[in-house]
């Protein structure tokens, strides 16, 4: 799906670029990443693997706000990732794509449908994952 066509769905809509939106949104997925890797600590894996995914949801907002966009409001979630698999150009993110969108798939069912789903070595994989990608979108809108 192109950017045209996620605009045209209102999957996502046009703003304006806010450097203090986007500063904030960074601030706040690092904290997540550092509230799920305390998380691990405390063997609370289902709560890690939320945490670390949101760190990316939030980076990935910062990013699309940096470009100009936001997800519209029925969308949330997926709107995130329609938008960035819209970014062909962006070969530095094209790896986490799907593994952003599988962990947003595994993330709702931990908060909807099951409980104790999330492993140790998934969460924290989940961390390094996220740490990585905020780190790439920090540097892109930097």
């Amino acid at each position: 799906m192109s950017l045209d066509s996620l605009l045209n769905t209102r999957t996502i809509k046009r703003v304006k670029r806010s450097k203090r939106l986007i500063e904030k949104n960074l601030a706040k997925a690092y904290r997540d990443i550092e509230v799920s890797q305390k998380l691990l600590e405390l063997e609370e894996y289902d709560w890690a693997y939320t945490s670390a995914y949101t760190g990316m949801l939030v980076a990935a907002r910062g990013y699309m706000n940096s470009m100009g966009y936001r997800p519209s409001s029925g969308e949330g979630h997926v709107a995130v990732v329609r938008f960035l698999k819209a970014q062909d150009s962006v070969h530095l993110l094209r790896r986490f794509v799907n593994i952003f969108d599988r962990m947003r798939r595994n993330r709702h069912r931990v908060m909807y449908d099951d409980y104790d789903l999330i492993t140790m070595n998934v969460a924290r994989q989940a961390c390094e994952w996220a740490l990585e990608f905020v780190d790439i979108i920090a540097g892109m809108i930097e």
